[in-house]
């Protein structure tokens, strides 16, 4: 049987001239012909693009979606979760692509293993600023004032929250997740491990309270590789796994 591949926060910008954003929107098309010969499914944690301003605004996009309908007719599934910088995709796009959209929050089973699989920023709650901002953008009421919008405005609008974004936020002081919070949500949910992105610091460690342990796995951003998983049909929460390349699938 073939692997399952994680990948998190492409941040594709087909409108941005740095070369190092075009060589990562060809790798990711390359990787994606890779992936489909090579495993079962393919999940993406969130912020495949670096903003998503409605479905009306995807001809920047042309080449990776037409990479993702490939890969899907190929017989790669591939399971995307909302980031928060593409958290405006909608069933929509999931039929027009055959993709599927998970919600936020999604638990699946992976070789035994309850498996939490989130973008990540769900769980980022010491940082208040950043959580009500959130809260204020995945409000539906808000989201369907913005989508009617003209999307001119919704472009500018876009740009200058990445501005603002990249002159306030870097690796480094970009909050993990609580993990008090995540340990309650696990003893709640009876969770072995999480898998997410989001913070661009990819990591795989122990989670421990005193009644629980869980195995997080952080995952890489593109520059223009990614540190990626690659989950065995064999796999096993006690196993080791280990990042790899997405240049190496």
């Amino acid at each position: 049987m073939k692997p399952i591949l994680f990948i998190a926060d492409i941040h594709l910008d087909l409108a941005s001239s740095n070369i190092e954003d075009s060589e990562k929107n060809s790798h990711f098309c390359d990787f994606l012909e890779r992936a489909a010969h090579v495993a079962s499914e393919l999940y993406i944690l969130g912020d495949l693009f670096e903003y998503w301003i409605g479905d009306d605004y995807t001809k920047p996009f042309t080449k990776p979606l037409d990479a993702i309908k490939h890969a899907v007719t190929s017989g790669l599934k591939i399971h995307i979760s909302p980031g928060n910088r593409d958290f405006l995709l909608s069933p929509d796009f999931a039929e027009q692509t055959g993709t599927r959209l998970l919600d936020e929050i999604t638990i699946t089973d992976l070789n035994g293993a309850r498996t939490l699989i989130t973008h990540g920023d769900y769980f980022c709650t010491d940082d208040p600023a950043y959580m009500k901002l959130r809260k204020d953008f995945r409000n539906k009421e808000w989201q369907q004032q913005f989508l009617n919008m003209p999307l001119q405005q919704r472009i500018t609008f876009a740009e200058h929250a990445r501005s603002q974004s990249n002159s306030t936020t870097t690796i480094n002081n970009t909050y993990d997740i609580n993990q008090e919070s995540l340990l309650q949500f696990a003893e709640k949910n009876r969770i072995d491990q999480i898998i997410y992105g989001h913070i661009h610091r990819p990591q795989i460690k122990t989670i421990e309270s005193e009644n629980l342990k869980i195995r997080s796995i952080c995952l890489g951003d593109w520059h223009p590789y990614g540190k990626i998983i690659s989950y065995s049909p064999q796999q096993t929460l006690t196993d080791k796994i280990s990042f790899i390349s997405s240049n190496d699938i």
